[in-house]
């Protein structure tokens, strides 16, 4: 996690920011988190599923995901419900440099972040932006064919299209709103498409306030979701867990994998009491059935317990 990050006073009064705030406080707060966000990183490209968006900002998933479609038709950032990245298009100049020297350090910083980052539709569009700026020399990934990325709206095309909404006035405000409702169900598009992937997102929002380590993209997430586990079953799952990292004294993080384990145990079928083999009931019932067998009379004769040495 980042220890600290740049935020220009640019961010509040520059083109980009004054189209922000016209969308209102969740767009607001939903870009300064983008570029503060604890799973940030330096060069804007990232993994942040909504759930965690939604409950580090305190917007609930509604708000979040309203805050994010006004913020990428504002053209300050993408994103993709399919791999969960985001891709906050200048922040890499603010918080690097629009420009450095090809023997800065941050250099191969940047390379190595680019190198490692999981496989996304803006992976090319990066590479073109900041080749030069960063001298990025190997080109990752392409375009999504069906979902290419938007074009990110430069400073040049900011300022005419501030021009163009002073003139139209408020019809521009009534087209910002129906293309933020748009986004919004685009945002939400694959989550309703996948059931799988709309319960995991519940688990997820569900587990990770209370301290699991945990995405909706994960394989034992998702089958947690396949399997039909119960918000109840998750968390009495999740209590059995926190008792044994307490009771072994351990401060690891219970991640998916380690809940998993309790999960599987909360959903298992009941055990079969097994009784306890008993000899002296178990020589009566023979003796009781060999008389029986015999036509002889029951003389009440049975085998004292406390009598028997084994």
């Amino acid at each position: 996690m980042r220890e600290y990050s740049k935020i220009s006073p640019k961010f509040w009064i520059g083109p980009t920011g004054k189209k922000l705030r016209t969308c209102g406080l969740e767009t607001q707060l939903v870009s300064l988190y983008l570029l503060t966000s604890p799973h940030a990183n330096m060069i804007g490209l990232f993994y942040l599923p909504i759930a965690f968006m939604a409950h580090e900002t305190g917007l609930g998933f509604e708000g979040a995901s309203k805050g994010l479609a006004s913020a990428i038709e504002a053209g300050f950032c993408h994103y993709d419900e399919v791999t969960e990245m985001v891709w906050v298009v200048e922040m890499a100049a603010y918080q690097i440099g629009n420009q450095l020297k090809q023997s800065d350090n941050q250099v191969k910083g940047v390379h190595n972040e680019y190198a490692n980052i999981p496989e996304n539709p803006y992976l090319t569009p990066f590479y073109e932006r900041y080749k030069d700026a960063f001298f990025l020399t190997k080109k990752r990934g392409n375009p999504s064919p069906s979902e290419p990325p938007s074009k990110p709206l430069r400073s040049q095309e900011q300022e005419q299209e501030q021009e163009q909404e002073k003139e139209q006035g408020g019809s521009a405000a009534t087209h910002s709103t129906e293309n933020v409702d748009h986004s919004t169900k685009n945002v939400e598009k694959t989550a309703a498409a996948d059931p799988i992937h709309n319960r995991a997102i519940e688990l997820v929002k569900l587990l990770y306030p209370r301290g699991v380590q945990l995405t909706a993209s994960q394989v034992n997430v998702r089958q947690w979701a396949t399997d039909g586990v119960t918000d109840a079953q998750a968390l009495t799952a999740l209590e059995a867990a926190q008792a044994q990292r307490s009771k072994t004294g351990s401060k690891q993080p219970i991640n998916s994998g380690f809940l998993t384990v309790f999960i599987a145990e909360q959903r298992a079928p009941p055990r079969q009491k097994i009784e306890q083999f008993d000899p002296v009931a178990y020589v009566n019932r023979e003796r009781i059935s060999l008389r029986n067998k015999r036509n002889e009379p029951d003389t009440g004769e049975v085998i004292d317990g406390t009598a028997i040495r084994l």
